[in-house]
């Protein structure tokens, strides 16, 4: 509704307008495409005209189109519009193209506003269809232990099926069955050749056996030993030191007692064999102990042998008598005077490994016997109320005996300090001292009340 009506009227004067759309003016506007009739009076004369006004409609053109639809989701479709009459036109596409054709269009709808010069326009929608290109997702299993045990399944939708694959390792199937590990990809064609591609990593899963110290130390002394175990567990194993098997060694343990290198070769299901990490396991060095003695070892009271350790470098030296050290004898000599069982333990300074002697037994004989019936034991108190310590100084079988003879008491393999007595009644005891199944001594002892 743009049309105008500009009236003039001769001679100029005041008249009255009566128009057909009920307007009362000279002039109207606002006007659509019609007839409008004004009849205008003269003032005062009565005097009257009538006119009829045709408006037509500018015209803005009429708008036809033809177009190409979108194919494999790909933005390849066209619109051809064509305006007629012909004529200089303004076009606004509504995805912002100006021109009377448009093209690299994806699917979906597009509208035109074509207008003249007047000012008048008109507009066309235009529905672009459209396929799709196929869609994949691919899952992969990882392959193992470096065998062709993976496998890739794919999953299309989109385009329209039937569907054909083209593998990069020339595959033409939708699953990859039996493969290494690698990256694959894969190009789908459906039935109007259009296409989508991707690509999957199939990865390496690998086993790896594992050895570790389950019991002991990697550092130990002669006659020590590490257990070691493989973890995870296999069908079969087979352990090396030093990269040698071990003959027999093919338990998932294994119990190591020299200086190597100790690993295990495992098999698994469908992997293998397989080697594990080494562990380092070091034997010290551990000092030798050989006692002799520079003499007769038998012999009466106030004689003496000298017992000898073989010397060495970075060791100590304890001497010991019946299993108990001896104070003050740390030399890798020792004059033995007493009757008795004599060895030496010898340390390494530098890795405290040690190593007992063999046994050299002393004798003394002559007036042994008197000396060991005075110096072989002490006790006290004598009475006593609660416990009788007995003090000895070898190692002992103490027997107790009542009045009557019977056996109450009796200590094997006793030496050093022995607490006795509690489990008495009051009364008198004897007290026997057995050394090497001699009697040495038996004293009366009372418990008092």
């Amino acid at each position: 509704a743009n049309g105008s009506i500009n009236l003039t009227t001769t001679p100029a004067g005041n008249y009255n307008y009566f128009w057909s759309n009920g307007a009362s003016t000279q002039d109207i506007s606002g006007l659509i495409a019609g007839t409008y009739t004004v009849t205008v009076y003269s003032s005062g004369v009565g005097c009257v005209s009538t006119l009829s006004i045709i408006i037509l409609n500018a015209n803005s053109g009429t708008l036809t189109q033809t177009h190409v639809n979108a194919t494999c989701g790909n933005a390849n479709g066209s619109i051809n519009l064509t305006v007629s009459p012909s004529g200089n036109y303004n076009y606004l596409w509504s995805n912002g193209a100006t021109t009377q054709d448009i093209n690299n269009l994806l699917a979906g709808t597009y509208t035109v506003t074509v207008s003249n010069s007047t000012g008048c326009s008109n507009s066309l929608s235009v529905i672009v269809t459209g396929t799709s290109a196929p869609f994949i997702i691919a899952s992969a299993s990882n392959a193992s232990c470096g065998l062709s045990n993976g496998y890739i399944v794919t999953t299309t939708s989109g385009g329209v099926p039937p569907y054909s694959y083209i593998w990069n390792n020339g595959s033409t199937i939708s699953i990859l069955q039996s493969i290494p590990a690698g990256v694959y990809s894969v190009t789908v064609y459906d039935q109007n050749q259009c296409s989508g591609t991707t690509a999957i990593t199939v990865g390496q899963n690998n086993i790896t056996p594992v050895a570790v110290i389950q019991s002991g130390s990697a550092t130990f002394c002669s006659g020590g030993t590490a257990v070691l175990v493989v973890s995870p567990l296999g069908n079969s194993y087979q352990w090396t030191k030093n990269n040698v098997n071990i003959a027999g060694a093919t338990n998932s343990t294994y119990t190591g007692n020299n200086t190597g290198t100790y690993a295990c070769v495992v098999t698994y299901t469908g992997c293998g064999p397989i080697t594990s990490n080494g562990i380092q396991l070091t034997k010290l060095a551990t000092p030798t102990a050989t006692v002799t003695a520079n003499g007769p070892t038998t012999f009466c009271v106030g004689q003496s042998v000298v017992l000898n350790v073989n010397i060495q470098a970075s060791v100590t030296y304890q001497w010991r008598k019946n299993g108990v050290s001896i104070a003050g004898a740390t030399n890798s000599s020792y004059t033995a005077t007493t009757t008795g069982n004599y060895r030496c333990l010898v340390t390494k300074t530098t890795t405290s490994c040690t190593k007992l002697s063999n046994n050299i037994a002393v004798t003394v004989n002559c007036r042994e016997e008197e000396m060991q019936n005075e110096n072989a034991f002490t006790f006290y108190p004598n009475p006593f109320n609660t416990t009788l310590t007995v003090q000895l100084n070898d190692i002992s079988t103490i027997t107790v005996y009542n009045v009557l003879g019977q056996k109450l008491i009796e200590i094997k393999d006793a030496d050093g300090e022995i607490m006795i007595g509690n489990e008495l009644k009051s009364g008198m005891y004897f007290l026997e001292v057995r050394v090497n199944n001699e009697v040495i001594s038996s004293q009366r002892i009372v418990k008092a009340e």
